[in-house]
């Protein structure tokens, strides 16, 4: 997402420069980006220092995540004053920790997550505009901040134009750093709940657990349920493009996951909980139910070529629509349009 937006900004004829607060998960990002002429800064690589970094004259100013604006905007306000300021909210968190806590059935939830919804609040009244990955996201933020300016800027994804057809796909996969709880909640789904239907029904094709942060414990219960622990792999096309079907059982969380736009964009039909596919509209790519049963079902029922075939190409369309640069740009453009205006100004 970061990435996309960055590349967006380039395209809309600004400038960015990046400033990360740690190197250690970089993927190789920054060295993409500097090819792409947008320099990236990281403090405990190259030892940068914050307030001089901000007081460079931005424009803009653009954090991401609540939690690390608690800890900058201040920062921003003091060294660069005449910045605008967006938030980009990526998901909404009180909301995830009040459907965490349902799951988790805790009964301090609701107070924990209201804690977290007056600090994630609190912070966005900070800035100029705070921007969510969707409509239902954006409208729940305009309730609670009405004077707000909220964008939406959904989550951005290739389409994969030559993607194999059914012929050389087999089986079932989950992607998710598993140090995340609503992954990590999935992946146990997946093996409680899925896998033991779906072998049920006479499905022996593989079921992978994909993604960093894959433990002993989840791994042999990966095994003993006939999953295969795949763990960490440095590029996703292979696996998406080897597998039928792409599972999104997550039962708690918020805004757009963006495995599932990878998935759709790379032509893997999707097959997951409400939840799972939150963000995503109906559509004939996508199959959403909360009972297992019904899901391992559809993973069966996507074994037919034909229907097969017909949700790929929806998928990779409903990704090339609405889930592109170009929207992307549009919407990000008329951010810049609104910070640019003498309204926003005052």
């Amino acid at each position: 997402r970061n990435v996309a937006i960055l590349r967006s900004l380039r395209r809309l004829g600004a400038r960015p420069t990046v400033l990360a607060m740690s190197s250690q998960r970089d993927g190789g990002a920054s060295w993409m980006l500097a090819a792409e002429g947008i320099p990236v800064l990281a403090l405990d690589r190259d030892g940068v220092d914050i307030p001089a970094v901000l007081g460079q004259s931005f424009d803009i100013v653009l954090i991401t995540y609540f939690e690390l604006a608690e800890q900058l905007v201040p920062v921003v306000e003091t060294h660069a004053p005449s910045a605008r300021l967006i938030i980009d909210s990526v998901d909404l968190h009180y909301v995830r920790a009040l459907r965490q806590g349902e799951i988790e059935r805790d009964p301090q939830a609701a107070a924990k997550a209201e804690a977290i919804r007056r600090r994630e609040l609190a912070v966005y009244r900070r800035a100029e505009v705070v921007l969510t990955v969707s409509e239902a996201e954006q409208q729940t933020l305009c309730e609670l901040l009405p004077d707000m300016a909220v964008g939406v800027v959904p989550s951005v994804h290739a389409v994969d134009s030559l993607a194999p057809g059914p012929q050389s796909r087999r089986g079932a996969m989950f992607v998710g750093a598993y140090s995340f709880a609503p992954n990590h909640d999935a992946a146990v789904q997946i093996c409680t709940e899925i896998a033991p239907r779906l072998r049920a029904l006479g499905y022996d094709e593989p079921i992978s657990l994909v993604g960093p942060y894959l433990d002993n414990t989840l791994a042999l219960l990966a095994r003993r349920a006939g999953v295969e622990p795949v763990g960490f792999v440095e590029d996703l096309a292979p696996l998406y493009s080897g597998h039928r079907v792409f599972l999104s059982p997550v039962r708690f969380g918020s805004g757009v996951k963006t495995k599932v736009g990878e998935a759709l964009g790379a032509g893997l039909p999707v097959v997951g909980t409400v939840r799972g596919t939150e963000g995503f509209p109906a559509d004939r790519s996508i199959v959403c139910d909360d009972d297992p049963a019904q899901l391992a079902a559809a993973v069966c029922a996507l074994g037919d070529d034909a229907r097969w075939t017909e949700a790929s190409r929806a998928g990779r369309e409903l990704i090339a629509a609405d889930y592109g640069p170009a929207r992307a740009d549009r919407e990000l453009g008329e951010v810049l349009e609104y910070l640019a205006a003498p309204a926003a100004v005052a």
